[in-house]
């Protein structure tokens, strides 16, 4: 079986700390996750960070590593099954 926090440094190392570059269609951007992703979730719990119940600017740039960690596990290692041994495969095809 796979383990998703393996991929997770990869990931931070690609992606990088908080930026917000006006030509990144997805707006301020921290670990990977962006502010477009975040709000199109609707996650409160997952994404509200400073308690205002709005996701926003705020909420990006107070993510931690273990927050994208999360994210990441929820919405594309659990949504994507990359436990299993065929999507795996498939994943290293793309």
């Amino acid at each position: 079986m796979a383990d998703y926090k393996r991929c997770i440094p990869i990931i931070i190392q690609a992606e990088g700390k908080y930026s917000n570059d006006p030509a990144d269609s997805g707006g301020p951007t921290k670990w990977g996750v962006c502010l477009t992703f975040a709000k199109d979730t609707g996650d409160l719990e997952l994404f509200d960070k400073d308690g205002n119940r709005r996701i926003d600017i705020n909420d990006i740039k107070k993510l931690s590593i273990d927050d994208a960690s999360e994210i990441f596990k929820k919405y594309f290692w659990d949504k994507f099954k990359l436990d299993e041994e065929e999507s795996n495969k498939k994943a290293l095809v793309i």
